[in-house]
């Protein structure tokens, strides 16, 4: 689990380990149907969790789009940094 998925866990206004789980199951069920799954997948799987759970369908919702935006911002900041390492090796190991 990396940072920002933390702390998106942390300002998730449903905070319940269960849609992690279902999020993160999710995430690896949809590798099966690239590339809409990857992104579709943990947004369904928080949500299944929540009706599983015994939560309300607005709950379940709330935290499936919590792990929705977790997600994107997660893979925002990957690319941030993956851009930011690129540049800095290229701009000190060019000869």
């Amino acid at each position: 689990m990396t940072i920002e998925e933390l702390i998106a866990m942390r300002l998730s206004p449903v905070n319940n380990p269960l849609h992690a789980w279902g999020a993160a199951i999710g995430l690896l069920a949809g590798f099966l149907f690239l590339p809409w799954g990857m992104i579709l997948g943990p947004f369904l799987g928080a949500f299944a969790a929540g009706i599983i759970a015994g939560n309300s369908g607005k709950r379940s919702l709330k935290a499936a789009f919590g792990a929705f935006l977790g997600f994107l911002f997660g893979v925002g900041i990957k690319l941030a940094s993956c851009g930011w390492m690129a540049c800095f090796a290229v701009k000190n190991f060019n000869p």
